[in-house]
Parts: C-alpha cells; structure tokens; sequence
C-alpha cells in the first residue's frame, strides 16, 4: 500500500448525493427548472474568460468585496479576567462563524519559493503545521478537483441540481471549498438561486486572486470541527489531546502512517456534520463517516494498492485501530471551572439585555469578573481540607460548595469566592457539578425567613413560644399516618423560650408554630414564607420546587431546596439592612481592539434603590443571628465557642436535612456574607455530620482567613435604624395596646406579641428522662390594662388573628398553603431540621 502524491488524485468527480444532504433542511422548489438553466448558465459564462469580467461585474455590483477577506478571519476569542485582571479563559465562540482558533501553517512537500508565503512549512518529522495526510483526507472528501478548478466544479453543479429536482427538495450543495469558505465568511446561509450565482462568483474571483494552497490554509484553520473548535489544530487537540502535526505518533514518539491515516480520517469527516459525527456523543456514526473518506481518499488516488483497488484490506487494517478509541468531553476551563461556568451564563444574560454587547459575546470582548484569586485559592483549600478530614473520619462525606460576596460599597455583590466542588477533577464524586448552584435541601438554614416574616407579622425575639410535641394533619401523606409530628434534633423538648432562643439553637417545633402563625397572617398560607424568600434572592425557588409547600417549609424540607449561591445572596440582604444583593460575577467589558467600555456593573448602581425589606426588620434578624450569648442560654445546643463565634460581630444560621444528606453553614459581617454546604452530590447520607461540625468549620476558618487577606478589622452592624424599639412590653391577640412586663427585648415596628402556641402548659417533666433548660415565666396578665408610658401605642388597621393554638390543627388561614395538590405537607413526610 502506497500513500501517493496529491498529483496522482483521480480526476475523477466525487458524487456528493448522500453526504451533502447531511445537515440540511429539505425546502421545496418552485421553479427547478429555471434554477438549473441559470446555474448551469452562470457556469459557462465562468468557463471563458472573456465572458467572465463581464459576469464578475454583472453579479458584484451588490457583492461583498473580496478586498479585505483576509481581515474576516483575524477575529479574536473573548477573554476571561478575574479582578486583577489575570487571563482565566480563552473563549471560543459557539456560534456560526467563530470557535477556538489556533492558526497552523500547512506542510508542504519541495521547495517553497517566495518567502511572503507564510501559510506553508517545509514538509519534516514533527514539524509544525498541518500535515499532508489531513490535507488529502479532506481534498479527497470535501472537494475532489480542487485543485483543477476554477473555485466551483460546473459538472457537480449540475448533477447536484439534478438530485434536487429528482427529490423535489435540496439534497446536494455540490459546494467547493472554496465555495464553503466564501459562503461561511461572506454571504447568508440560504439555499437560493441568487446566493448560489453570489457564491459562485466570488469562488472564481476568490481563485484569482489567491493561490490554491493559500485557499486550503484559511479553510483548515476555519472550518467547525465540533462545539467549540474551529480549524485542524483544534480539532487535534480537542479529540485526540495532541498537536495536529503530532497525528500519527505514538506515546513513544514512533510514526505510525496507518495512525496518522485513522486520526486524520476521522478528523477530515467531521465538517460535514461536527454535531451528527461528534465522535464524544456519537461514536459510530463519526467511525462510519471516517470509513467513508477513507474510501473517498482510495477512489481519488490518494491511496492506490495495484493488488486491491478498494483498498478494502488496508482500509479495514486502518479501521481496527479505532477499536480501542474513547473520546471524553473536552475541559476546556483549567482554571476556577466552576467560578469561570457561573461567569459565563451572565455574561450570555447580559449579552441579551445590553445593547453593547448583543451579538458579540464571542466577539473580541475583554471581560473583567468579580473573582479575588486570593480568596478563591483559600476557598478551595479550606473546603478540600474539611472534606478530606471527614473522610478520615469515616463520616462519608466527598463534596463541598462555598460561596462568598463583597457588601463594601466599592464592589456591592461582588462574587469574590465560589467553589463547586471539593475536587473538580474527581468524576467519582461528580466534581464537574457546580454544587454552589445546583439546589440542595437547607435545612434549618432556611428558618430566618420565616422569622423575619413573623417579626414583620406583629412578634419579636421576645415572644415566647411553647417547645412541646405538635401534631398536625396531613391527609395528603399516608407515609406518617396522616399526623405530621416534627421532632427536636435532640428529640428533648425545652418548654417555653422565646423566640430568640428558639432561632439560635435551631429548635424545630418552635419554628413550625411561627410558621403557624405565619399561615394564619395572609390569604397565601405557608407560600408568604416562600415569596418572603424569593423576594430576599431566592430567585429560582419556585422554578426549583414547583409544588411548593408544606409544613416542613421552615425546617427546608421541599422538593429539590434552594441554590447556596441565592441563600447567600439572601442572607446578604439582612447584612446590607433589607437592600437584596444581587450575584455579580461580571465587572466591567471592553472591546478588545478598541478597549471602548462596553459595559460597568458600577457598585454605586448595583445596590437597589428601595429595600425588599423594612430595614428595621434585617436589623432585628441580624441582631439575633449575631447573639452569640442566647446559643448557651435557655438552652445550650452549639456552646459559647462554637465555629459561628469569630471574635466579632458575625451573624450566622447553620442547617442540616435530618437523612444527613446536606449540611449548611451561611452568615455575615458588615463586609462580607458567606454561604457552605458539605455532603454527597448523588444524595447518599453522611454519617453523624450536622452543620455545626461539617459546614460550619469551613465557614469559620474562610472568614477569618478572609479578614486577613482583606485587611478587614472587626465591625458591628451599626446603630438601629429608625423604627427598632426596645423594651419588656408585648400584647395579647385580642388587645390593641401593650402590658407589662414581658422579656426585654429588641422588636420592630409595634409591640410585639407576647406569645404564641400556649406558652403556659407545656413544661415537660423531669421524670421523663430529658434534660430540661429552666423556662422562662411568660407574662399572664390578670386583665387588659393601659400601655406604659415607654410603650409604643399600636394602631392596627384591621383586627389581629387568633393566635395558633396548641396542640395544633390547621393554620388559621383563609387561603390556600401549597402550590398544587393541596396537602400540607407535600414536601418530605416527617422532615426534621437538624442544627
């Protein structure tokens, strides 16, 4: 077997029929006959060269010129900065005409004989450029007589234009190379007459003036070889991880032609169809493609064996290396894969709202992100670091997520910091899941916004609520019986507590009777508490976990949960006094040729103008989120010296589902708010880790190594914005004014409550083996008296709602409490939150 010259081709005419059809949209035609005669007529004109001038005139006055082609093919690649600026990605562009673009000359055999020929090398062992071989193998398949003709081959026309009236619809181009490469490059994609005449025209033209293998360079460094490589060298290293002039060698560096054959082959196919031969999704069909130019390449001279003019046994000798192939999705982010993913999907979102920026988000642009790699580098060794410790041990734990975001006015909703996963790289854990916004299950994470919406409801930390067994109907659920009874992480219950140290110690029963009361406060039932969430930045709940809700809301039991990246966000808006603080991952844009700004996210622009909640209410939230002292008070849960103390004034709530499967630690100084989750991105359960000793230590050490890195010194929240009282006195369901003398406590907007859920009559005995913290004595007033005189008068507009009741039927609700079906705990029978 000989692999022969490019001078032995066959002239021969490659019937295009079946391949060309590949891809295309049958259309049908309303007058065949008078598109053959023009087309066969434009190509006789074109055959005479006197008649051809006249041709070129007749159809170019509305033509693009050919002056500048060459500049349509120095695009550039959008680039990906961080916030100093350092390069984290090199773009390549998905749509029509751009990709990942890496310029290769072409090899040739001889002498080379002008210098200004800078798109050929000489022909040696491994040297750069675009070998021979896949020269051939795409001659041989895309266009036979390239070399012969004059840009477009009129016979192929003809016959082509035959198929199509055969078939009644388009089933072969009969295009050229040079012919693809002016219709890619300078003209529209629709199969008419007139775009054929245009193409054929500036194929001539374009043959005039520019050599041959000139042509053939910009078309092998142009042509889509896949999603996202465009151009031979591209193709090399995207499906076989090598340079395109190291086809054919093996690990050992020996030159195998029959290799360089296969790899070349299956590379020559795959303009036909990048997506339909895609050899990542579809194997067989790009080895069938390859056997078919393989033969093409024997048919045209390419290959010649005088025993066999098939070449059937070399072909077949070829086609058993493939055997032993497998193509993986390429990695094309090397670099914060994660972060750089999350980037890109606003960049495409602004790339649709920014008139600057429409149709140009592969176009040259320099895009400046959010990313601190300092902060990142700490992220990622913080996170892998906890993981690996609790896999040793043998808690099963293999993934964690962590977010952090900038509240300082220079940078508002900066994203400084995002992990996906512990090991990006580790398919055995799913690493290429972005688990910081993938939705997972908060657990009690998700209780301050049920709180805030109590406190905006008419409580405060001060209201004391009954920490005794519930149970409530579920009908829906046959699974518990049709009582849903959530338990205590500690399965003890404290009796009365108030509602500040039911929220920093993280008890369940308690948050269920706020979400009670919540229910009975609006016509949406337990959906106020959903939209109070969405409204913070919970963005894609409702679009996550469609049948939402049901008792197990407050303590995160819901279908699929919420992204780590929107709680954050979330728990932002408390930081920053009720004003959301939108993900910001993009910065600034320029052209990169012109460096015209194209686009700020100026931080003096990205803070809302009005707060999505009272700033008074975010205050209270912080001020009990950030109460150290009532974690160890009434009752003792995390301890005095837990990793939510930082030594400064820091807020934070952790979460843990009670099947162990997802742990959560988020919170927040003045300058910064950070959200972890740890566990199993396939939902299996970890084992004894609950979000004080799983998440909550990466939260601790990131932080403050955070304040380090930063320069950041200790900062309190701030004084009290207007509207924020406080005082011991609270008021009953049924009066307008306040009594005395209740807890001393902070509360915002009127006197809150003084309880809720019969606070009085639900002290659990010590003989039932609990450990009971010592209740509070909550106020029983002997009858309705005055305000005091520091007492804030209240003046409701409409007469307040019974309080819930214990033990617990239905809330007190005149609407609705899920979504869909209607059973109020659709979410996930007998969830219990864990701390």
């Amino acid at each position: 077997m000989l692999h022969n010259s490019r001078g032995m081709a066959s002239r021969a005419l490659r019937r295009r029929s079946t391949y060309r059809s590949l891809g295309r949209h049958g259309k049908s035609r309303s007058h065949p006959l008078l598109r053959i005669v023009l087309v066969v007529l434009v190509g006789i004109i074109m055959l005479t060269s006197g008649a051809s001038a006249g041709t070129i005139f007749f159809y170019g006055q509305n033509l693009p010129t050919l002056k500048n082609f060459k500049q349509r093919f120095e695009w550039q690649n959008t680039i990906i900065r961080d916030y100093n600026l350092q390069p984290l990605y090199d773009m390549a562009d998905m749509s029509k005409h751009r990709g990942k673009r890496v310029v290769e000359p072409l090899q040739a055999t001889g002498s080379i004989p002008s210098s200004e020929r800078s798109w050929l090398v000489p022909a040696s062992p491994q040297a750069h450029g675009i070998p021979i071989v896949l020269q051939d193998a795409t001659v041989a398949t895309e266009d036979a007589t390239f070399y012969s003709n004059l840009g477009f081959d009129p016979m192929s026309i003809v016959r082509a234009e035959y198929d199509n009236l055969v078939h009644g619809h388009i089933v072969s181009g009969a295009s050229t190379i040079t012919q693809q490469l002016v219709r890619e490059y300078m003209l529209n994609d629709n199969p008419t007459l007139s775009r054929k005449a245009e193409e054929i025209v500036l194929a001539a033209e374009l043959t005039q003036k520019y050599p041959k293998s000139e042509i053939l360079y910009y078309y092998l460094n142009s042509v889509p070889y896949g999603p996202v490589a465009y151009g031979a060298e591209a193709a090399a290293q995207q499906y076989f991880n090598r340079h395109v002039w190291q086809l054919g060698y093996d690990p050992k560096g020996r030159y195998d032609f029959r290799l360089a054959l296969a790899q070349s082959a299956l590379i020559a196919g795959l303009p036909e169809g990048p997506s339909l031969y895609d050899p990542v999704n579809n194997l067989p069909a790009a080895k069938s493609r390859m056997h078919y130019v393989l033969h093409l390449m024997c048919s045209h001279g390419y290959l010649h064996d005088p025993g066999d003019p098939r070449c059937d046994n070399f072909i077949n000798s070829v086609m058993a290396l493939t055997r032993t192939w497998h193509f993986s999705p390429p990695s094309t982010i090397r670099k914060y894969p994660h972060f750089v993913e999350y980037a890109l999907t606003q960049l495409r979102q602004l790339s649709q709202t920014v008139p600057a920026l429409k149709g140009r988000l592969f176009d040259g642009l320099d895009v400046q992100t959010t990313l601190d790699p300092r902060l990142q580098n700490l992220a990622q060794q913080t996170v892998s670091k906890q993981i690996a410790g609790l896999q040793l041990q043998g808690q099963h734990v293999t993934d964690g997520a962590l977010v952090s975001m900038d509240l300082r006015p220079t940078c508002y909703g900066c994203v400084r910091a995002m992990v996906g996963s512990a090991d990006y790289n580790n398919t055995s854990i799913s690493g290429q899941i972005n688990m910081a916004d993938t939705p997972r299950q908060p657990g009690s994470s998700f209780k301050p916004f049920n709180y805030v919406l109590a406190f905006m409801n008419g409580l405060g930390p001060g209201t004391t609520v009954d920490d005794a067994p519930i149970a409530i109907p579920d009908q829906g659920n046959s699974q518990d019986g049709g009582w849903y009874q959530p338990t205590n992480y500690d399965h003890t219950f404290h009796g009365v507590v108030t509602l500040r140290t039911a929220l920093t110690n993280s008890l369940n029963i308690p948050a269920i009777k706020v979400e009670q009361f919540n229910a009975s406060q609006s016509q949406d039932g337990l959906q106020s508490i959903e939209h109070m969430a969405i409204q913070m930045g919970l963005t894609s709940f409702a679009r996550d976990n469609p049948n939402c809700c049901g008792w197990a809301l407050t303590l995160g039991g819901v279908e699929r949960g919420a992204r780590l990246v929107e709680e954050t966000s979330a728990f932002g808006t408390f930081a920053s006094g009720g004003y959301r603080v939108p993900p910001i991952a993009i910065l600034r844009v320029w052209d990169r040729t012109t460096r015209k700004l194209l686009y700020y996210a100026s931080p003096f622009k990205t803070r809302p103008q009005k707060p999505v909640i009272d700033p008074a209410y975010a205050y209270v939230m912080t001020n009990v989120l950030s109460d150290n002292a009532s974690r160890c008070a009434q009752v003792c849960e995390f301890g005095l010296d837990s990793p939510l103390n930082l030594g400064r004034p820091a807020a934070a709530k952790t979460g843990t589902t009670n099947a162990y499967t997802d742990n959560w630690t988020v919170g927040y100084t003045p300058d910064i708010v950070t959200g972890v989750w740890v566990g199993n991105a396939d939902n299996t359960p970890m084992i004894d880790s609950t979000g004080i000793t799983g998440a909550a230590p990466i939260w601790h050490d990131f932080m403050t190594g955070a304040f380090a890195l930063l320069n950041l010194p200790p900062k309190d929240f701030g004084a009290a914005p207007p509207g924020v009282e406080a005082g011991s006195e609270c008021r009953l369901s049924s009066t307008y004014y306040s009594l005395g003398t209740g807890y001393y406590d902070i509360f915002a907007g009127r006197v809150p409550l003084c309880s809720i859920a019969g606070t009085g009559s639900a002290v659990v005995p010590q003989d039932n083996g609990v450990n009971q913290a010592p209740a509070p004595q909550p106020v029983v007033p002997q009858a309705p008296a005055p305000a005091a005189p520091t007492a804030v008068p209240v003046v409701p507009t409409a007469a307040p709602a019974a309080p819930v009741l214990q033990p617990t039927a239905q809330p007190q609700s005149q609407g609705p409490v899920t979504r869909t079906n209607g059973s109020p705990s659709n979410a996930v029978p007998g969830v219990t939150a864990v701390p």
